[in-house]
């Protein structure tokens, strides 16, 4: 009784869907209709089912997927394919779901649907040793997720799961990995409560690493002998990444990690190769001491130590100075004058004064001043800005080249007022399309730029249009193009100085010379130069005041710029235009109009020809 109504709700489906021919009771004696599908097998993943079958004998056009689930109990058409083969997805995991397939035919005769075969999507998934990436022993923990009812799972080293054998499911898995570094794959397939098996196996993978080794450990563009806050770089081979790779020095400098992330001085991350260029502190002197290298690979193996063949050695840079706070200079607003405490070693060689707009100020900073003078311990610094903030260091050589850095000190600079106003000159040298700008030249050490403003209302500001910005102080011209004839221009200049201090000059005004409407061009007799084609040919535009070329045609003799032009040229060098698609053996009339800027315009002679029969 059930087979039967799963077949009446099927004939109706195939009736409304399927192939044409489908009018009478389906006769499985009858060799019009084609057999079921048989061996219909499902594999189940996430939110996914796939199907294969095999086909029943005779030509098959297509065939017919049905499914019916706990949800919708009545059996529901679902889709059409031309394979053996079909995948559903967006399915809801865990739930029941009931395939069948029936085949039609290339007479378009549907048969009967296949014996049906249960499916329920899950979410299969394999964590080995919780999810780390390495591990220094070949047997591992399979962490398997699976949902609830899962009977049994395959596992292998490949995905071919050659010689691999089912085994009842459990959540946690030993497992051995084959010996030998490197990384390990390691895959499973399942079998549900239904009996299917899932489709893809899942996998994941780690690399095995059982030991750990340092292969050099160099100091590259080693010198002699170091100073102190010299930058000296220090490099290990491992071939590891993720590693933690340690230099030590002895009693006198400890130890340092080096790197292998592309910052400290390494220069690319994760191959292997730690680094870091690292800047001697203040430090006893030492000679020759031996630089030993240790490592610590992500699996947690630990390397014998390395001694370098090289060895390291550190001189004491002289005593610093005592920097004082500088002091302003009576009558001078942008000066400092400095002073410091006197180096008292034997082996003096040198003073150097360095200054910075920033707080890190170093030897290779901007230097202000130098003195051999062991006594002479005092700098006038100036020719500074207004209303700046200086930074200031004072460095002690000695007669062996080493250095030692004083404390940090700063200064600031008053306010600096407004500069110079510039006065706008009477414009020279206008024309119908351009002024020529001139002022006078700001004379101020701190000047930084011009900036000429304009406008065609008399209440001319920086919000209007910027015509240019003038950097260079000796410029005090600019022609400004481009214009309208007969307009009215206002401009202003604008100075602005180093601290952003602005002053507005004078607003003055010019108008453009007038320009009465372009001269027309000269259109000659249209060409038959191809099929459906005529080339146009005119004389070239003159107007100062160029925009476009406008071409209008018409199929009788009155043409004019009323209707819309045929084609549009920006391009006043553009003569020549092929206006094609044609009609055969017709007569089109021509004429162009010159634009200017202004939007006036004015018509060429019409000209008419004929195209090609």
């Amino acid at each position: 009784m059930k087979t039967r109504s799963i077949l009446a709700v099927w004939m109706f489906m195939i009736a409304v869907v399927a192939c044409e021919k489908l009018s009478e009771p389906l006769r499985n004696t009858s060799q019009d209709y084609p057999g079921a599908p048989t061996h219909l097998v499902a594999q189940v993943g996430d939110r996914s089912v796939h199907l294969s079958w095999n086909a029943p004998s005779g030509e098959i056009k297509l065939y017919y997927l049905f499914r019916q689930d706990s949800i919708q109990t009545g059996l529901r058409l679902i889709d059409s394919c031309t394979t053996t083969f079909y995948v559903e997805k967006g399915l809801i995991n865990g739930q029941r779901y009931i395939y069948h397939v029936a085949a039609c035919n290339t007479a378009g005769f549907t048969g009967e649907i296949s014996d049906g075969v249960s499916a329920r999507p899950g979410l299969y998934s394999i964590i080995i040793n919780n999810g780390a990436l390495y591990t220094n022993s070949s047997t591992i923990t399979l962490r398997l997720i699976a949902p609830s009812g899962t009977r049994y799972v395959k596992i292998a080293a490949d995905s071919s799961f050659t010689h691999a054998t089912w085994q009842l499911y459990s959540d946690t898995i030993s497992w051995s990995l084959s010996p030998g570094d490197g990384k390990r794959s390691v895959f499973a397939v399942f079998l549900d409560q239904e009996g299917n098996q899932t489709g893809s196996p899942v996998v994941d993978e780690i690399y095995l690493d059982a030991k750990a080794a340092i292969y050099s450990l160099v100091i590259p563009n080693a010198v002699a002998a170091y100073r102190t806050g010299d930058i000296v770089s220090f490099q290990m081979r491992t071939d590891e990444p993720y590693g933690n790779a340690v230099v030590a020095f002895g009693s006198v400098l400890g130890s340092i990690r080096l790197y292998d992330d592309a910052t400290h001085g390494d220069k690319s991350a994760n191959d292997g190769i730690y680094s870091q260029d690292y800047q001697i502190p203040p430090c006893e002197d030492v000679f020759n001491i031996s630089i030993t290298g240790s490592f610590t690979d992500a699996a947690g193996n630990i390397s014998d130590e390395y001694i370098s063949a090289q060895t390291l050695t550190i001189e004491n840079p002289p005593l610093p100075v005592q920097l004082f706070e500088p002091e302003r200079i009576g009558g001078k607003d942008k000066a400092f004058h400095l002073t410091w405490t006197v180096n008292k070693d034997a082996d003096f060689s040198l003073y150097k004064l360095f200054r910075s707009d920033v707080e890190k100020v170093d030897s290779t900073s901007l230097m202000v001043a130098i003195s051999s003078i062991q006594t002479s311990n005092y700098c006038v610094d100036s020719l500074l800005a207004y209303n700046h903030k200086y930074y200031y260091r004072v460095y002690v050589y000695d007669q062996r080249g080493l250095i030692s850095g004083s404390n940090i000190v700063s200064g600031q600079t008053p306010a600096d007022a407004a500069p110079q106003r510039a006065q706008l000159q009477v414009p020279l040298n206008v024309t119908t399309t351009s002024i020529l700008l001139s002022w006078n030249q700001n004379t101020e050490s701190d000047f930084a730029h011009y900036r000429l403003f304009r406008s065609t209302q008399a209440s001319v500001s920086s919000s209007d249009i910027q015509v240019t910005l003038i950097s260079t102080r000796a410029t005090t011209q600019f022609q400004d193009s481009g214009l309208l004839p007969n307009t009215n221009y206002w401009y202003v200049l604008y100075t602005t100085d180093l601290a952003g201090n602005m002053s507005i000059s004078n607003i003055i005004s010019a108008t453009t010379l007038p320009e009465e409407k372009p001269d027309a061009v000269l259109l000659a007799v249209p060409a038959a130069s191809a099929l459906k084609t005529l080339r146009l040919s005119w004389s070239v535009s003159q107007s100062s005041a160029f925009a476009s070329y406008r071409v209008f045609r018409s199929t009788n003799a009155s043409v004019d710029n009323s209707a819309t032009p045929i084609v549009i040229i920006n391009n006043a060098a553009t003569t020549t235009h092929d206006d094609t698609g044609l009609g055969s053996d017709m007569t089109y009339y021509y004429r162009i109009y010159v634009y200017d800027w202004m939007g006036r315009s004015t018509g060429s002679n019409t000209v008419y020809g004929t195209t090609l029969p």
